[in-house]
């Protein structure tokens, strides 16, 4: 991430040789069985460890380093540098396939196409299904409480909302997957917002005069660079019961200007007096990579709504620094008390401002800095215990300072806490609750104060050692405000962004992090999951099928580790870490003889390569194979620690019996022995730019492709690697994110394109080993039909050839004649990126991974 991430988290423990290299053999089948040499992993969970980096991992690279590199990976592949010269590329895209969704053209298209399968049982329109998991059942919590790996557990959460009757009527909003409703504690959850145009969510407020109706901002505020950007404002009315009514995106002034897309909505304050009037706090879209200083991007600020009640409601900036700068608002509440005082944190270290004068509900306030420290990220949490008692607040920011640990020395460590006791007018340092979250606030920040008693505070941050003065807490408790705080982290997952009590009855928290939703009954005292059933946000990276098992997949996941569902539908957390590129071999025939194989982070001089194992009931965390270079040492595998490498580095699988892997650095490297030998076949095309696509031609293994990360490079080889031809097409400077082969027809092959900018998303040559032959490779743009939006996955029917299929960042297109046309790809799929796709060898179902709502599937049309 481009703002630092820090997690106390322990990451590498690798023995003092890197990798051990055990002998590990796969247990007996009635076909021979592979010899799997490789090292299997040293594992320490003794720390509070997170769940992101592989507990094997532990002690060699730090969080914020950690998270950097897996956020710009994320924010080339959404293309942020590009989206930053226009702001709009997306909306237009999802505009685009809403369209195609709707024509007479496509209808037909699907109906001709039916004629040619009149076995094909299927609407006119394939409509998609979601597979779950819905959840994770074995997640990754607090490892320093057991059974840490059987709860249940989903994506990030961003925004939680408690009705103020009901505890048990709760709206939660995710990194991606929308907004939930439960309305029985968390025991099954709704979704609220599939027909949405954004699925990421930084805010969700309740109208206090009708607690039917909830206001949502769209775009995740957290900070990071796979915190997707928002449209704008939408209101669900009738939300209590049914799916509700979805109005919006409202992202307008009263010029007609769109205030909001491309940025995120990080704080809604509805008038207590008024339900008409809203403030609205708008912050970076995307931060770090996005160009926030670009004047195409829609300026941020307080926005007033007089009139969101009505069917266009307009928005107008109040000025806060009256200079009205362009600094991102953090977080804003109000006293209840007294509505006329309001309370703004504003980022890019723009300080605290409160309102002293006049009114914000209908901008003649006048504001005052009453804390003037420098932050990127701030949390507000108040309480107003009612009669002649002053509302209190607490502010938490990324300000570091200097902490002693008791009988240790003094060290700087990032958060702090804040304390007002006279309605935000001045503010106080609470120096026990310093170092909550390690330097990574703008990220992991979640303060709640106990409506009915302000001493008793909650404040979430990131994972650390809980008992350590001075250190990262996943949640930590005071009962004497704020003076002393003690862990209170059983059983939650790491990165917390959401802590709320409910108005009603304080006993009951509501808890939101990297792995979901969890719930407390005594106050924040211990925790449960309430990921159940109907919550999914699962962050999938990939998501590659079985060759004979229908129901069969398995896919890595932010923060959540690599899940596999087996041939009965069944999820379950496979192996740990922050997982990436999965395969499974194409040989594979039953759950005991499937071969399997994926990635955990990668990084140059610390962790290249990739793990293997052969069986599901082999395939638990500890029990994979680890092929490559672990702790910077090699384990004697043959991949180069030294080698420049992607975070989420490729791998994929060439024909044979087993499929040879291919490990994808700066060069690419190839076993024919499941990882126990990796051979370079090519040279390092680029120092310093790593492969990010890699094609093997499913009948000719000969016949390689190579993409480059940075600047759009396309290497081939027809020879099995002695001789490399630079294959270019003529689209410019993009992130190569996939090459598909004909599985058919080794010449035939496309290139999808991630980013923003250009009318071509996808390439398609017919002579691709014509440079090895003495003549040229040839590209044609294969794009009508698409929109300007990220490429992710391109995929090639192994059924048909005509039969194309891409994943964007906005759901599936396919094409019935080779490239030529396209159009979307069914009907019921959410507006969330695309990351992964394949074609389910057993059913011809279309099957995608989503970063942010799980794995879905469409029937085949054809």
């Amino acid at each position: 991430m481009s703002h630092s991430k820090l997690l106390l988290i322990a990451a590498l423990a690798v023995s003092a040789s890197g990798f051990a290299q055990s002998s590990k053999s796969a247990p007996n089948v009635p076909k021979a069985k592979p010899a799997i040499t490789v090292g299997t992993p040293h594992i320490d969970l003794e720390d509070g460890d997170s769940a992101d980096i592989p507990p094997f991992a532990k002690g060699k690279i730090d969080e914020e380093t950690y998270l950097k590199m897996r956020d710009e990976q994320i924010a080339k592949w959404r293309g942020l540098p590009d989206l930053a010269k226009t702001p709009q590329a997306r909306q237009n895209a999802v505009q685009h396939l809403e369209r195609g969704e709707n024509t007479v053209a496509q209808r037909a298209a699907f109906a001709a196409a039916m004629t040619k399968n009149s076995s094909i049982q299927t609407a006119i329109q394939p409509t998609w299904k979601e597979l779950g998991p819905a959840p994770i059942p074995n997640g990754q919590t607090d490892p320093n409480f057991q059974p840490q790996n059987e709860l249940p557990v989903s994506g990030r959460v961003t925004a939680i909302a408690v009705d103020p009757q009901n505890s048990s009527l709760v709206y939660v909003g995710t990194a991606q997957g929308g907004v939930y409703r439960t309305s029985n504690g968390g025991q099954s959850w709704t979704p609220l917002m599939d027909s949405a145009r954004s699925l990421a969510i930084g805010a969700i407020a309740i109208d206090p005069k009708d607690t039917g109706t909830i206001f949502i901002g769209t775009g995740e505020a957290n900070l990071s660079l796979d915190s997707f950007f928002g449209v704008g404002l939408y209101v669900i009315r009738g939300a209590k019961s049914g799916h509700g009514q979805l109005f919006g995106p409202y992202n307008q002034d009263g010029n007609g200007h769109d205030i909001f897309t491309g940025r995120s909505i990080s704080s809604i304050v509805v008038d207590p007096r008024n339900h008409n009037n809203l403030l609205v706090g708008s912050s970076s879209g995307v931060s770090g990579m996005s160009g926030d200083v670009l004047p195409v991007r829609p300026t941020r600020g307080v926005y007033l709504t007089t009139n969101i009640r009505s069917a266009n409601p307009t928005f107008t900036r109040e000025q806060i620094p009256p200079t009205g700068s362009n600094f991102l608002v953090a977080d804003m509440t109000v006293d209840p008390a007294n509505p006329t005082r309001v309370v703004v944190a504003l980022g890019n270290s723009g300080g605290v401002w409160t309102s002293t004068a006049g009114d914000p509900f209908n901008n003649t306030a006048t504001w005052s800095l009453s804390l003037n420290v420098g932050f990127n990220q701030a949390k507000l949490a108040l309480v107003h215990p009612g009669g002649a008692n002053t509302t209190s607040f607490i502010l938490t920011t990324d300000n570091s300072i200097r902490c002693t640990p008791v009988g240790g020395t003094a060290r700087t460590v990032g958060g702090v806490m804040f304390k007002s006791v006279n309605a935000g007018q001045s503010w106080g340092l609470l120096p026990a609750a310093s170092g909550f979250c390690g330097g990574q606030c703008f990220y992991d920040q979640a303060p709640a104060v106990d409506p009915s008693n302000p001493l008793h505070i909650l404040v979430g941050g990131a994972a650390g050692r809980p008992t350590a003065a001075c250190s990262a807490r996943i949640m930590s408790a005071s009962n004497d405000g704020g003076l002393t705080f003690q862990p209170s982290s059983d059983f939650l997952h790491a990165d917390s962004h959401a802590t709320v009590f409910a108005p009603s009855d304080p006993t009951i928290v509501y808890a939101g992090n990297d792995g979901g939703i969890f719930k407390s009954i005594d106050g924040g005292k211990t925790w449960g999951s309430i990921n159940t059933l109907g919550f999914s946000a699962t962050q999938f990276e990939s998501l590659p099928v079985h060759p004979q098992l229908a129901n069969f997949t398995i896919g890595g996941t932010q923060d959540n580790g690599t899940e596999l569902r087996n041939a009965a539908g069944k999820w379950r957390r496979a192996d740990f870490g922050d997982g990436g590129f999965s395969q499974i071999d194409s040989n594979s025939t039953t759950q005991s003889d499937t071969l399997m194989y994926h990635t955990y982070f990668n990084q140059t001089n610390n962790l290249l390569g990739y793990a293997v194992v052969y069986g599901t009931d082999n395939a638990v965390e500890g029990n994979w194979g680890f092929s490559g270079c672990g702790n910077g040492v090699p384990g004697n595998n043959g991949i180069i620690c030294t080698d420049s490498v992607l975070f989420y580095a490729p791998v994929e699988l060439g024909p044979g019996t087993y499929n040879p892997v291919y490990y994808a650095t700066d060069r690419l490297y190839r076993s024919a022995d499941f990882g126990n030998n990796n051979v370079p076949v090519s040279p390092q095309f680029q120092a310093g730019n790593p492969i990010s696509a890699v094609g093997i031609a499913p009948q000719d293994d000969n016949v390689k492709t190579a993409g480059l990360a940075f600047n759009g490079l396309v290497f081939m080889t027809a020879d099995g690697g002695t001789n490399w031809f630079n294959v270019t097409g003529p689209w410019g400077n993009f992130y190569i994110a996939r090459i598909s082969i004909d599985p058919s027809n080794k010449n035939v092959a496309y290139v999808s394109l991630d980013g923003y900018g250009t009318a071509n998303h996808v390439w398609k040559t017919t002579n691709l080993t014509a440079s090895a032959n003495g003549g040229t490779t040839t590209w044609t743009a294969a794009s009508s039909g698409l929109p300007d939006v990220p490429a992710n996955v391109v995929r090639v029917d192994f059924r048909n050839s005509n039969y194309v299929y891409v994943g964007t960042d906005i759901g599936v297109f396919y094409s019935a004649d080779g490239g030529n046309t396209w159009q979307p790809y069914g009907v019921g799929l959410p507006r969330v990126a695309v990351f992964d796709l394949h074609v389910v060898p057993a059913t011809g179902a279309v099957r995608v991974g989503t970063h942010g709502r799980g794995a879905w599937e469409v029937p085949s049309l054809f």
